[in-house]
């Protein structure tokens, strides 16, 4: 599945999560996320990263949001995950929406979260892509990116 397939395949369903035996979905009211999930934590030397971007609605006026998305890892041999979304922008007002980020999230099987607030998954071959759901600062929202 694509980075844009996967962006774009937010859908608003109830609150869930479940796995298939082959791919692992969350959903928390706002978005879902799937794929062929990796269930392995990404390898290799140096930084890691992948970039993406990241929609939401405002719970409290509906309005959308959008912005960009940069998931890093600085050591895989001890991986934590680094999520900053950036350059937001409510669709609707075309006000700015102050960027969020997480730090230093612990990563295991493939899969990384804050929570009820960012729950993240790797998926593919070589760990190419990263999908998840959020809920923070009133807004909830799916995010994607591609491996660099």
């Amino acid at each position: 599945m694509g980075c844009e397939q996967l962006f774009w395949d937010c859908a608003f369903r109830g609150d869930t999560a479940w796995d298939d035996g082959r791919n692992r979905h969350e959903n928390r009211n706002t978005g879902t996320h799937l794929g062929d999930a990796s269930g392995t934590n990404p390898s290799g030397i140096g930084r890691i990263a992948w970039n993406g971007a990241v929609v939401g609605a405002d719970k409290s006026t509906s309005h959308i949001v959008h912005g960009t998305v940069l998931i890093d890892i600085d050591d895989p041999a001890s991986p934590e995950v680094d999520v900053f979304f950036t350059d937001i922008k409510n669709l609707n007002t075309e006000a700015d929406v102050d960027d969020m980020a997480w730090g230093r999230l612990t990563l295991i099987d493939g899969a990384f979260d804050a929570g009820d607030e960012i729950k993240g998954v790797f998926y593919g071959t070589d760990h190419a892509e990263v999908g998840g759901v959020f809920d923070r600062d009133n807004i909830l929202g799916a995010f994607g990116a591609v491996r660099e």
